[in-house]
């Protein structure tokens, strides 16, 4: 599916967690062979969801140094998750795998990604240290943004990994952002009911921010089932929609 799109101009390919664990996979490999495979696609980002924790921080450590390798440098984002100094994920004082956000430049353009993951969910489902610290979500995010918009970057991706209805509460809590691509709850959004699927909502599900402006939300349901593709300007096919649109399943169409 990433082939098939690979000339779509300025493509960012984002990951909104739950990489590893719940596969053969995973239990022979502690999530080499999926940091492998994210490689071979080459993700422009990644967030951590709560499943990376469930073997502790060194087992995810072990991945993201598998991830590292080679030339794709996936950077993996969270804006609240802070590793105790000294711990696997933050070896040294001033060094920590996680960035709170990464800047693209597309056609001239700057866009601010910033990624954030379920706190109560990750510390209570999964096994992190006790010294890796999970701040609250809505309150992390807006910091970063802030920081963002001081930068005079004016377009903001959220990713997230706490569920769908959590980004829904979450939009109109936040300034400045302009999209959200989650994970966790597996939700499925689009119409599909020609397969015979049924789904939570419409892709993209639009809300609106504390500013006022839409805030558009897309997840990809589950297991490499679906293939989400949101896009920025004229949608396709033609419909009603903000500045960011698209929805289809699994074979896009030629446009």
């Amino acid at each position: 599916m990433f082939k098939s799109i690979a000339s779509t101009p300025n493509l960012l390919k984002l990951h909104a967690g739950d990489a590893i664990t719940g596969s053969l996979y995973y239990t022979f490999f502690k999530g080499a062979a999926d940091a492998q495979l994210m490689n071979s696609i080459c993700f422009d980002a990644f967030i951590p969801g709560n499943h990376e924790f469930d073997d502790g921080d060194s087992t995810l450590k072990g991945f993201l140094d598998e991830l590292g390798k080679g030339s794709c440098q996936t950077p993996t984002l969270s804006a609240n998750i802070v590793p105790q100094a000294g711990t696997a994920l933050a070896p040294s004082a001033s060094g920590s795998y996680f960035k709170p956000y990464v800047i693209k430049t597309i056609d001239g353009v700057k866009v601010g990604i910033v990624g954030v993951t379920a706190a109560v969910k990750t510390m209570n489902s999964s096994r992190p240290l006790a010294s890796t610290q999970f701040l609250d979500e809505v309150s992390s995010v807006q910091k970063v943004i802030d920081s963002l918009k001081a930068q005079d970057i004016r377009h903001i991706v959220l990713m997230t990994h706490q569920g769908y209805d959590a980004d829904k509460a979450m939009a109109p809590k936040l300034t400045d952002v302009d999209v959200i691509i989650g994970g966790d709850s597996h939700t499925q959004l689009g119409d599909f009911s020609a397969l015979g699927v049924t789904s939570s909502g419409p892709y993209p599900t639009v809300v609106t921010n504390k500013d006022g402006a839409s805030v558009c939300i897309g997840q990809a349901w589950e297991y490499a089932k679906a293939f989400g593709l949101m896009m920025s300007g004229k949608p396709w096919p033609p419909q009603t929609a903000p500045h960011w649109s698209a929805n289809w399943p699994a074979n896009p169409p030629s446009r």
